[in-house]
């Protein structure tokens, strides 16, 4: 009975064992296949066995796109993505709501006591893996925290009316410097692009008030480029006509200055023949006078005298 037992179990179990070989196999490929990474473009990873880092040189350290080959289940990947625009939103000094309790909702104090609420994102890309990776247990929110010292800081400087409209661009472009210089100190191996404001109000209590302001000053600013636009156009123009009348004015005073002198030269030359020659010279003046007034007066008739004593003069 035992014998007959052990040759039914006996199948069932060699089944298993079989079968319990092929699952070690499989696992077993599975684990080694696992080793195996594929790095997408855009992106570079970084390799850590048992916590330190793997590879002698920077080109093995930071592995490029492509196929590479990790040991299963003791190196750790990690992917960098080091071509994509990062963001980060920075909300801490914003409040959706009135402010009840300066202790517990984010603003900013400015330089002249007045409170701004704003909510800005910060752009960067990663430049260096193994700083961004190695140096910084976690960068988003040293990075964070940087801009918003930075912003706090600088707005503390600032009147309230400054930062709603002409220095917003001075007040973004100085944060972003500074945050830049404090992060490569610390070498957190990044690059900030730009450092946007989504938002940036007074508290809502008073925002009706600034908004009114607000307004104002862009009407004003509209109208002074207006202005630099007529200046620009008109000026141009004065100018222009300045210069034409200047330049008549030249070439008229030459002129008459060049007749005048002709006239003199001529005066004087008559001037010399009549003390030679009295006569002759009144003769000849005569002369062309009579010609100039009978050249005009060619084509008419003068009837010595009229009804009232007058000389008339006909065609």
């Amino acid at each position: 009975m035992k014998e007959k037992i052990n040759f039914a179990i006996e199948p069932s179990l060699n089944s298993i064992v079989s079968y319990i070989r092929w699952i070690a196999i499989v696992a077993i490929a599975g684990i080694l296949l696992s080793g195996i990474i594929f790095v997408q473009p855009g992106e570079a990873i970084i390799v850590l066995r048992f916590g330190k880092l793997v590879g002698n040189t920077r080109v093995e350290q930071v592995r490029q796109p492509g196929l590479h080959f990790t040991l299963p289940l003791i190196d750790e990947v990690v992917r960098v993505p080091v071509r994509k625009i990062q963001e980060i939103r920075i909300d801490e000094l914003y409040s959706e709501s009135y402010i009840r309790d300066v202790t517990t909702t984010g603003y900013a104090l400015t330089g002249d006591d007045n409170i701004v609420l704003l909510d800005v994102v910060l752009k960067y890309k990663i430049i260096d893996p193994l700083k961004y990776v190695l140096e910084v247990e976690d960068p988003e929110k040293v990075l964070k925290e940087l801009a918003t010292s930075a912003l706090t800081r600088e707005i503390s400087s600032l009147f309230v009316d400054d930062i709603l409209t002409k220095q917003k661009k001075e007040l973004a472009s100085y944060v972003l410097i500074n945050t830049q210089d404090r992060a490569d100190r610390i070498n957190i191996g990044v690059q900030l692009v730009t450092l946007e404001f989504t938002r940036l109000q007074p508290p809502h209590e008073v925002k009706g008030a600034f908004d009114l302001v607000t307004s104002t000053y862009v009407q004003m600013e509209t109208m002074i480029q207006a202005a630099k636009s007529y200046q620009a156009k008109v000026i141009p123009e004065a100018v222009s006509e300045r210069d034409s009348m200047i330049q008549k004015a030249r070439s008229y005073k030459a002129e008459r200055i060049a007749r005048a002198k002709s006239d003199v030269a001529q005066f004087y030359g008559v001037i010399k023949e009549y003390q030679k020659n009295p006569r002759i010279v009144h003769e000849r003046l005569y002369r062309e006078k009579v010609e100039n007034i009978m050249r005009k007066v060619a084509n008419k008739v003068v009837i010595p005298t009229g009804e009232n004593g007058e000389n008339i003069i006909l065609p």
